[in-house]
């Protein structure tokens, strides 16, 4: 009999805890995670790659055998 009681409460707890979790959690879609990708007044950032063509001569130095 102990151990019905307590095989019950073990999955009235597990239930409670993923409805509880399920409930309370943000939805990715919601408007706090869209303002975490992009924040108001931000603009995208994009990389300044440097033209590395002006290394050439010292790199085809290199590869002479």
């Amino acid at each position: 009999m102990f151990q019905w009681i307590v095989a019950i409460l073990a999955v009235g707890a597990l239930a409670i805890v993923f409805l509880g979790d399920r409930f309370t959690s943000k939805s990715k879609s919601s408007s706090f995670y869209q303002n975490a990708k992009m924040p108001s007044g931000k603009e995208a950032r994009f990389a300044e790659i440097p033209d590395p063509s002006t290394h050439d001569d010292f790199y085809t130095k290199l590869n002479v055998r």
